[in-house]
């Protein structure tokens, strides 16, 4: 059952309404902000409804018929669109409160549990500090207020008593004799906006648990902050880096609003001072205890940073030199493989996959390398962007992932190839099985089990999963969306398909605009249809997205589905 938001009008009213209006026009202006046409509707909407006093009529219902253009049968129990649809749409607010809003003076929020907007002036994180424009790159900045300063340190004394011993597991990071450094990280406490010593506390426990979850990962050393205490509490993040000759600073902020509770986190790279990432996760405390809640946010931050080729890898990455040498380092082959896994660039392939080899071949005791090599020899068997090789099987990929796991049984990337090749060896028991111990291991793994028994058929199984890594990760990449666009598809929804596929499409894939066509299709507008398959043989030139879900074992319903709205729609 929906939950009826609390609304005081009295909050409202404080503000100008011209005020409130200013706003809402920065936020659809700024470029930060990465919503879909229709999440934007959704915004204005229930602004501009807020204001003109019917707050109180902003359901479900009144936003799926105004906004979303349902029936006047819409059942919102039914078709969750608009509850999607907020989930994303405060998503895209926090985003842009960790951007270009990050010096507002006032914040447009959707509380969790309704969507009557909630107006709030903004705590001001530094007022030391010029606001940065868009145009230009967020710098690092100092901390605002020395008795802020001299709080910050005092926190990250009390973070190394809650730690104990596990603070000696921070260990600097030992520089190679020659090529690319592996990354090495310091988590500074987060900075407080409350005299609330819950806040204290709860900002503590964040930060220790994002610890031991960075300690999970492989090729990220972390430094001990117990070197760091004689600096200069005045010294910005980036400088302390510096001194302390880590590669990377973790920084942050923390602050409650009555039941929300918000982290904005900074990853700064320290040569440069310049912000690499920032991540913001905006969640109810009233639906969670302490402990669950200190867990979510840190496993969202730790995986986002330091997974098999998110954050930190690909900024290396992007550094290298384009052609692997004979005598590259184990280390800079594997980032190199993550650099593909994330941009699946063909021209990639072969000289990363010759590094790789030689990899092993120097040190068989590489688990990452096996593993990579494993996903490089999947990715070109099942994969068409990707030359076929004569000696290279399925086979072949799984005895490599299946290496690196005995090398190293907690070896994501091994556990997460051998499972992609059951699965499409069609071994789908011993797939799932993998899959949920990837999970384990790294709930960024939620994504590929869900997708999988979304395309099984299993929908009800598989769209929770995708939804949670959705709302898990900071701007979600577009594949995210395939399935839930498919799963619309599936229930005749041309609306909520094309949304889901406008937000796919941000991935640039072929794939998505084949998804917008089957939309469009839907929808009745068959010239919109063309222009997006134009699109799809624009980027992939005879692309065949049936035959790709195909080889992606989907069920012979999806694939009948997909054929008869590629077609020209379901009759």
């Amino acid at each position: 059952m929906e939950r009826k938001a609390d609304f005081d009008i009295s909050t409202m009213e404080e503000f100008c309404p011209d005020d409130i209006r200013a706003e809402l026009c920065r936020i659809l202006a700024s470029s930060s902000f990465r919503a879909t046409r229709l999440r934007r509707e959704m915004l204005s909407f229930v602004v501009e409804e807020t204001l003109a006093g019917r707050a109180n009529e902003l359901k479900g219902y009144t936003i799926g018929v105004h906004v979303f253009a349902r029936a006047d049968d819409f059942d919102p129990g039914a078709d969750p669109v608009v509850r999607l649809e907020a989930r994303r749409l405060r998503n895209d607010l926090g985003v842009y409160y960790s951007e270009a809003g990050r010096r507002d003076k006032l914040r447009i929020s959707i509380p969790v549990g309704g969507y009557v907007p909630s107006i709030t002036r903004q705590l001001p994180l530094a007022p030391d500090v010029p606001e940065p424009t868009e145009a230009e790159p967020v710098k690092a900045r100092n901390t605002g207020g020395l008795l802020r300063r001299w709080r910050v340190m005092a926190i990250f004394a009390a973070v190394l008593v809650l730690l104990g011993a596990e603070a000696g597991r921070f260990l600097a990071a030992e520089k190679p004799k020659g090529g690319t450094e592996r990354p090495s990280l310091v988590v500074l406490p987060l900075q407080v906006f409350s005299d609330n010593d819950n806040d204290r506390f709860l900002a503590l426990g964040i930060v220790s648990r994002i610890v031991g979850d960075l300690n999970r990962f492989q090729g990220l050393s972390l430094y001990d902050p117990r070197q760091g205490l004689s600096q200069k509490p005045d010294t910005d993040p980036a400088e302390l880096g510096r001194q302390w000759g880590v590669s990377y600073v973790l920084a942050g902020d923390f602050w409650t609003r009555g039941p929300l509770v918000t982290v904005v986190a900074r990853l700064i790279e320290s040569g440069t001072g310049r912000v690499v990432w920032t991540g913001y996760y905006d969640r109810a405390l009233s639906s969670h205890d302490a402990r669950a809640l200190e867990q979510e946010i840190a496993a969202s931050l730790a995986s986002a940073l330091a997974q098999p080729f998110w954050v930190i890898n690909a900024d290396i990455a992007r550094t290298l030199p384009d052609d692997p040498g004979p005598s590259t380092e184990n280390y800079e082959c594997v980032l190199r493989g993550y650099y593909f896994r994330h941009t699946y660039e063909p021209k990639l392939h072969a000289p990363i996959k010759a590094c790789l080899e030689a990899a092993v071949a120097r040190d068989p005791s590489d688990a990452e390398a096996w593993a990579m090599l494993g996903f490089m020899h999947f990715t070109s068997v099942a994969m068409s962007i990707i030359p076929d090789y004569p000696e290279i099987t399925l086979d072949s990929a799984a005895d490599f992932a299946l290496r690196a796991i005995q090398i190293e049984p907690e070896n994501i990337l091994g556990i997460k190839t051998l499972s992609v090749v059951q699965y499409l060896r069609e071994n789908y028991e011993d797939a799932e099985r993998l899959a949920r111990l990837a999970i384990q291991l790294n709930p960024k793994a939620l994504y590929q089990l869900g997708w999988r028994l979304a395309i099984r058929g299993h929908f009800s199984e598989g769209v929770p999963l995708i939804e949670e890594a959705i709302e898990r990760t900071v701007n979600p990449p577009g594949p995210y969306y395939h399935l839930l666009s498919i799963d619309q598809l599936m229930r005749g929804d041309g609306e909520a398909m094309l949304a889901f596929a406008i937000r796919a499409s941000s991935d640039g894939s072929a794939l998505s605009q084949s998804l917008v066509a089957m939309a469009e299709n839907l929808l009745g507008d068959h010239h919109g249809a063309q222009r997006a398959i134009d699109h799809m043989n624009m980027i992939t030139p005879g692309y065949d997205p049936i035959a790709r879900f195909r080889a992606y074992k989907a069920t012979d319903d999806i694939i009948v589905a997909m054929t008869s709205a590629l077609e020209g729609g379901i009759k």
